[in-house]
């Protein structure tokens, strides 16, 4: 009678475990679909920081299609710390993007100096990415435009190197030491 009774015991406490298991998916999904549902409308105005990534991604994308770049700028950097590659690789190409559309703005204005650093912020952020996952096309793309719209300034040809007057030369201050080669 004690190990029927102990028995039945176990066997409602495992019910009750798994019904507060179901529960809590049950409420999983309730919230997994109220935020699809907020991206699929473009409406993600209560994001918290415990917010997923997606989120948050989302979010920044429709700060940046509302024209506040700054609150967008400020939350893909807070992405590019997650440990979802794609994810990271996504908010870093979407910065870029953001500094490109700045610096081009900014370019047709009196105040083109400071298009400049902006276009080398763009292409740091298109770098990023590239190292992280050298197929990333879009990001090599707009790496190579970057980088149209402003050469790097390491890029100059030999032949604009030019020795100064009475500089000395290698060679001819070399001494005539062997390495033991034929």
């Amino acid at each position: 009678m004690i190990i029927k009774y102990l028995i039945i015991k176990r066997i409602f406490m495992a019910l009750l475990l798994l019904v507060a298991f179901l529960a809590y998916e049950v409420w999983s999904i309730a919230r997994i679909k109220n935020w699809n549902q907020q991206i699929i409308k473009n409406d993600i105005s209560d994001m918290q920081t415990s917010s997923p990534a997606q989120i948050k991604f989302a979010r920044a994308r429709e700060l940046d299609r509302k024209n506040d770049q700054a609150a967008a700028l400020t939350l893909y950097k807070s992405l590019e710390t997650e440990s979802d590659t794609a994810l990271r690789n996504d908010a870093r190409f979407n910065s870029g993007n953001l500094y490109m559309r700045k610096a081009q703005v900014l370019k047709d204005t009196p105040q083109a100096a400071q298009a400049v650093p902006l276009v080398e912020l763009a292409k740091q952020s298109y770098r990023e990415v590239l190292r992280a996952d050298s197929q990333y096309w879009d990001a090599r793309y707009n790496l190579e435009r970057a980088l149209r719209a402003q050469p790097d300034a390491d890029e100059g040809t030999a032949s604009e190197f030019v020795a100064p007057l009475n500089s000395e030369r290698a060679v001819t201050t070399m001494r005539g030491v062997t390495l033991g080669l034929p």
